[in-house]
């Protein structure tokens, strides 16, 4: 049984982990069609393009990628914006071709979270695409260079959760 932190409103009495540890992205047009759910609504299979799975591991900076799924309201019109950032610190042509190329593509993402969950973004509504690409430096000779990325879109519903024995099926680890 969780402490009492507040009247009525139960918490964690213990450490524990939080944030995002792996991201994984791909093209938006590769997702056909999301039909499998599991009795609490969990994503259990993913229509591919062509029936080939084409996800792109993020290597980022460590604890650098957050993520944010929040409604948004405007008059009778409501949605949710979903945003996922993350900072690159390994650089090499290959790196900054795909950093590039993430500038200009419509995607989806998905986030394997510290407690060991996944979801899913951006295939619902416009999918995702690059708003900040910005690579900048401190002057201590300690500061590295760092590229820091935030993808975000409106989506019709929160992130979907993606039921992990899907998910390792898949080869999300």
């Amino acid at each position: 049984m969780g402490c009492e932190i507040l009247r009525g409103i139960q918490g964690v009495c213990g450490y524990d982990a939080s944030g995002v540890e792996k991201l994984w992205i791909g093209n938006r047009s590769s997702i056909t069609g999301l039909t499998q759910y599991n009795a609490c609504g969990e994503v259990t299979g993913i229509t591919w393009s062509g029936g080939t799975i084409e996800l792109f591991e993020i290597e980022a900076a460590l604890d650098s990628i957050t993520y944010t799924d929040d409604l948004q309201v405007n008059g009778p019109r409501r949605n949710i914006l979903q945003t996922i950032n993350f900072s690159v610190t390994n650089m090499d042509c290959d790196i900054i071709d795909t950093l590039e190329t993430i500038g200009l593509s419509n995607m989806f993402a998905i986030c394997k979270l510290a407690d060991g969950s996944y979801k899913l973004f951006g295939d619902r509504g416009t999918g995702l695409r690059a708003t900040v690409v910005s690579e900048a430096s401190g002057t201590a000779s300690a500061n590295d260079g760092a590229v820091t990325v935030t993808i975000s879109g409106i989506s019709l519903a929160k992130a979907r959760i993606i039921d992990p024995t899907y998910a390792a099926s898949i080869g999300l680890t």
